[in-house]
């Protein structure tokens, strides 16, 4: 019997290329994404020792341009952890958007690999069939041989004892 072969093996192999894709890409976004995160984080830090060190001033002299100043900046990192946090949003949207079709790549793949399993499976059954085909056939032609050497030699044995 010929080799299996699965005809649709150059889509599945573009199948898989697709989801090795769709996978760097999610983790392209998720890098983003967690970078972002990383960026708030230091963002709330810095907020954090501005209001610590404008508490601390507190204690001590009032300077206004010390408050000033520490005003400005608070304002400045609230704009920009507001930002932030948008961006991270929509990174976050994104990072959805990718796994989605990550998850759709997947599916595609799968579906022709259990296509290929299922063919496979076929194949080898019909495979299997052939071999027995071929063995009763095998069989039952050394089972007619036999009979017919049994037929001879019963003839000749009764011809000898006739004669």
């Amino acid at each position: 019997m010929k080799k299996f072969k699965f005809n649709l093996q150059p889509v599945m192999r573009l199948r898989e290329q697709e989801e090795k894709l769709k996978q760097k890409e999610l983790a392209a976004s998720m890098h983003g994404l967690n970078h972002c995160r990383g960026r708030i984080e230091d963002s709330l830090k810095v907020m954090n020792e501005a209001f610590e060190s404008m508490r601390r001033a507190g204690c001590g002299e009032l300077n206004m341009g010390r408050i000033i100043l520490h005003r400005g900046l608070l304002d400045y990192l609230d704009v920009r952890v507001a930002s932030l946090y948008a961006e991270h949003a929509d990174l976050a949207k994104a990072a959805e958007a990718r796994r989605c079709e990550l998850v759709e790549a997947a599916r595609k793949r799968k579906s022709l690999e259990n296509l290929r399993q299922k063919r496979h499976a076929d194949y080898r059954y019909d495979a299997s069939c052939e071999e027995n085909k071929y063995f009763d056939e095998i069989g039952s032609s050394r089972t007619v041989l036999a009979l017919i050497k049994e037929t001879a030699r019963r003839s000749r044995s009764e011809r000898e004892g006739k004669a």
